[in-house]
């Protein structure tokens, strides 16, 4: 099963940088833009059992996505799965760890494509090139939010 990984440090506490990641704004925040979407369902928010369904358009064909999230620990970790989407997997761990009085964000998704082991082979990789794409994007907007918001500041949204 292929793995995508993308890790930051941002400067604001952990506490801080996970406070983002519980707004309910922040999934739309951290779509990149161009992205069509529509959101669904919330319930929940990223505490165990939450659930987000909601509606990407990829090309000309609307694709839905629902997910559930566990592994909920404050200022720490949270875990989306995918329930029902465009993977035939899609396990994402958020992890937040305190670094002194900053924070490394770190993105861990296992994934597995629709074709199961062969397609893994073969396209892993132009996945995990546009996983980097989308998350390069979200460690950006979230690194300029949370360093904001440490330093008093409010943000957007």
């Amino acid at each position: 099963m292929p793995r995508f990984e993308a890790s930051s440090l941002i400067q604001a506490p952990a506490g801080v940088v996970f406070s983002f990641h519980e707004k309910p704004e922040a999934f739309e925040i951290l779509m990149p833009p161009g992205w069509k979407f529509q959101i669904l369902r919330r319930e929940g928010g990223i505490q165990d059992g939450g659930e987000l369904e909601f509606r990407l358009r990829l090309g000309p064909f609307w694709i839905r996505w629902h997910a559930r999230h566990s592994g909920f620990r404050k200022d720490v970790v949270f875990v989306d799965e995918q329930v029902r989407g465009p993977f035939l997997r899609w396990i994402h761990r958020h992890e937040f760890q305190a670094q002194g009085g900053d924070t490394r964000l770190t993105d861990l998704i296992d994934f597995s494509l629709p074709g199961g082991a062969l397609a893994d082979f073969a396209l892993g990789w132009a996945a995990r090139l546009v996983l980097g794409r989308i998350f390069d994007f979200r460690h950006r907007v979230t690194k300029r939010i949370a360093e904001r918001m440490a330093r008093g500041i409010a943000h957007p949204g």
